[in-house]
């Protein structure tokens, strides 16, 4: 169902699940919200509301109550798409669900990926990073590593707007160059692919923590880009196959199948 798809930035009322605070690891507990908006000006930014238009993007955490911080950036048509995918730009790392590793900026998830798979980003933000990345393949730095790491479960990860767009721009790239050969025929498709490989990894590759391409729900992207004749609507099927699988997988993936759902309303 596409009509409920309004976008709405909760900023301070995102919902995360945390457990007890009993181990003081930082990631248990709340983003701390300014009363009021200065933190926001701070980083050249206005507070809005969230019903309110931002050209550019919105930062969560910066502003007191409902409103969000609203920082001017030039943004392409499937940047805006993924700004409205993924939500609030972060600069305070967060962990959204527990198999979640530290999460920051559009949604970059630095527990799902190897040192080696941020080669050639800005080394002031990959030494950030480093310590929250995954430390073998297949075993993601999830919340409970976090919280047992006593180097990085007291401070919370922050980075500057500038770090984060940066990030956020060298995964957008990666994904650009990852399947450009694969959606030459897509239009609005594009977009979805280049989401959902920031998403995910690679629409392309079988990895079972991939969340495009896990255990029974492995084909259906691949098979509709592999052969290059990919168009809106064939993939859009696609699309649907994938967030019909997931929904046979129980709640636990609920969020996925809700990701997929704003795919399919965009494409």
């Amino acid at each position: 169902n596409c009509q409920t798809m309004k976008i709405v930035h909760f900023g301070l009322f995102a919902v995360f699940v945390f457990g007890s605070l009993s181990n003081g690891c930082v990631y248990n507990q709340r983003i701390s919200v300014p009363r009021n908006d200065l933190k926001c000006r701070g980083i050249n930014g206005q507070c809005i509301s969230t019903s309110s238009t931002c050209n550019g993007k919105f930062v969560a955490y910066h502003c007191p109550g409902r409103d969000v911080c609203c920082v001017n950036i030039q943004a392409s048509e499937c940047d805006r798409h993924l700004i409205a995918s993924e939500g609030n730009m972060y600069l305070d790392g967060y962990i959204p669900t527990s198999g979640s590793g530290v999460t920051i900026a559009s949604g970059v998830d630095i527990g799902q990926r190897l040192p080696r798979e941020y080669n050639g980003l800005d080394r002031d933000i990959f030494l950030k990073l480093e310590p929250y990345m995954a430390t073998a393949p297949g075993r993601p730095k999830n919340k409970a590593e976090v919280c047992r790491d006593s180097k990085i479960n007291r401070i919370r990860l922050t980075l500057s707007v500038s770090q984060a767009l940066r990030l956020d721009q060298f995964f957008k790239q990666i994904a650009s160059n990852k399947n450009s050969a694969y959606t030459k025929k897509l239009n609005r498709g594009k977009c979805v692919v280049r989401s959902l490989n920031h998403y995910c990894g690679d629409l392309l590759v079988r990895r079972k923590e991939n969340k495009c391409n896990f255990s029974g729900c492995t084909s259906f992207l691949r098979n509709a880009l592999i052969g290059k004749t990919a168009t809106d609507s064939t993939f859009e099927s696609a699309l649907i196959a994938h967030r019909n699988c997931i929904n046979t997988k129980g709640r636990r993936y609920r969020h996925i199948a809700e990701r997929f759902r704003k795919e399919i309303c965009y494409i």
